[in-house]
C-alpha cells in the first residue's frame, strides 16, 4: 500500500463549524498507482497524535505519576489524556489551562466521561500553575512562527521526574534543556531532515521542540548523541527514564506514514464489513 496525508488547516474554519485542520488520507496500489481508497483522516490523525505521546508516558513517565498538567485543551488532548489514564492507572488529579471556556468545559465533560480514574480537576489561570507539581505536562498549543511568542516555561516551575510531552512549540532556557533535562525525539531522522531543509535556526520555522534540540546543537550546547530516539529505547539499545528525578522533554513531531499505515488498517476493516461506498475510477480505461 502506498499513500499520501492532505493536510489543510485553517483556524478561521471554527468561525464556520469546521475543524481547524481537515485532513485525508489517500491509499493507492503501490504497482500501479491507482487509488483505492479516500479517507476522512481527522480520527485516524488525531488518535495517532495521541498514541506516540502515550508510548512516551509507556516508557518515560514515572510509574507511580498523579498529577497531569493539559495546556491546550482542544481534541487532540481530549484523545491523548485517554491514552495517558490508560497507561497510567494512578494518574488522578487534572489540571487544565486554556484559552477558551468552551474547550475547557469540553475538555472537562470529556474526563468525566472517558477517564473516570481522574477525581480532582482544576481549572488554571496561568502556565505555571498547570506545569508546577504536574508529573506530566502535555502541550498541544498552537503557535506563530515567533519564538518570542511561544507559551514560556521557566524550568524552576517543572517538579523532579516529570515527563513533558509535545507535539508542539514552547520557550525553555537553553541552560534548564542542555544540563536539566533528557531529550528524547519521536524519530530522529525526521529532525535531521527538517535540520536540513530549513537550516538554522529550525525551531521558528518548523515549531516542534525537538528542533530546539537540533538548534541546541548547533550552537554548540549539546551533542547530537544527547538527542535519543524514542525507538532505541523501545529497542534497549538506550535506557529511558533511568531515576524518578530525571526530567524528560519528548518531542513528538509527526510522521504522515503512520497515518497511511494505519490508514491501510482501516481500509482493510472497512472491505471485510462491507463499510464504505464504491466510486467508480472508469468503465474502461483511457490511453490503456
Amino acid at each position: 500500500m502506498a499513500g499520501v496525508k492532505w493536510y489543510g488547516s485553517n483556524v478561521e474554519n471554527r468561525e464556520k463549524g469546521l475543524p481547524r485542520s481537515i485532513l485525508m488520507v489517500i491509499l493507492n496500489d503501490k504497482e500501479t498507482g491507482a487509488p483505492k481508497a479516500f479517507l476522512s483522516a481527522n480520527l485516524i490523525s488525531a488518535y495517532r497524535t495521541a498514541a506516540i505521546p502515550g508510548v512516551g508516558v509507556k516508557l518515560l513517565a514515572k510509574k507511580d505519576a498523579k498529577v497531569l498538567g493539559v495546556v491546550g485543551p482542544g481534541f487532540i488532548n481530549n484523545i491523548t489524556i485517554e491514552t495517558f489514564a490508560a497507561l497510567r492507572p494512578t494518574l488522578d488529579t487534572l489540571k487544565i489551562k486554556g484559552r477558551g471556556q468552551k474547550s475547557i468545559d469540553s475538555f472537562i465533560e470529556f474526563t468525566k466521561k472517558e477517564c473516570p480514574q481522574i477525581k480532582n480537576i482544576t481549572v488554571c489561570d496561568t502556565l505555571e500553575e498547570a506545569v508546577r507539581g504536574s508529573d506530566v505536562i502535555s502541550m498541544t498549543t498552537v503557535v506563530r512562527d515567533d519564538v518570542a511568542s511561544f507559551p514560556y516555561i521557566n524550568g524552576e516551575w517543572v517538579k523532579k521526574g516529570a515527563l513533558i510531552s509535545m507535539p508542539s512549540a514552547a520557550r525553555f532556557d537553553d541552560e534548564f534543556l542542555a544540563k536539566k533535562c533528557k531529550l528524547v525525539v519521536d524519530n530522529a531522522k525526521l529532525y535531521e531532515a527538517w535540520e536540513e531543509e530549513y537550516p538554522y535556526p529550525t525551531y521558528p520555522q518548523v515549531q516542534i521542540v525537538g528542533t530546539k534540540f537540533t538548534d541546541l546543537v548547533h550552537d554548540g550546547l549539546i551533542q547530537a548523541s544527547d538527542i535519543i530516539d524514542i525507538t532505541d529505547v523501545i529497542q534497549g539499545k538506550h535506557a529511558g527514564r533511568e531515576n524518578d528525578d530525571e526530567i524528560i522533554v519528548y518531542s513528538v513531531g509527526g510522521m504522515p506514514v503512520e497515518d497511511i499505515a494505519w490508514g491501510g488498517t482501516v481500509y482493510r476493516n472497512a472491505l471485510a464489513k462491507g463499510i464504505g461506498v464504491k466510486l467508480p475510477l472508469w468503465d474502461q480505461p483511457e490511453m490503456a
